[in-house]
């Protein structure tokens, strides 16, 4: 058997099975998905929403969540205005 380095853009996408979080690979990879996304929370405002959406799609990125923000074909984070609450519970359903 060989040994082989995997390669990726981002440690999330280094595998798509489920991230054992009892290994030390899986701790860190939970810390660093989960850390918060900036020192002052969001605030709900709509003139910090899109400073919020960036931050968390570069978070989405780096933690290899990209599969999860669609509905529909459609990305939570461009898209959002668009995806009803009908819309995601058939997605719910359907997973």
């Amino acid at each position: 058997m060989s040994n082989i380095t995997k390669f990726a853009l981002t440690p999330g996408l280094t595998s798509d099975k489920p991230i054992d979080y009892s290994t030390t690979w899986g701790l860190k990879q939970w810390t660093e998905s989960t850390k918060k996304l900036s020192d002052t929370p969001y605030d709900g405002s709509p003139q910090n929403l899109k400073m919020f959406l960036e931050r968390l799609a570069s978070r989405v990125i780096t933690a290899g969540w990209k599969a999860i923000t669609k509905v529909d074909g459609k990305d939570l984070l461009t898209q959002y205005g668009t995806i009803s609450i009908a819309d995601w519970r058939k997605q719910l359903k359907d997973t």
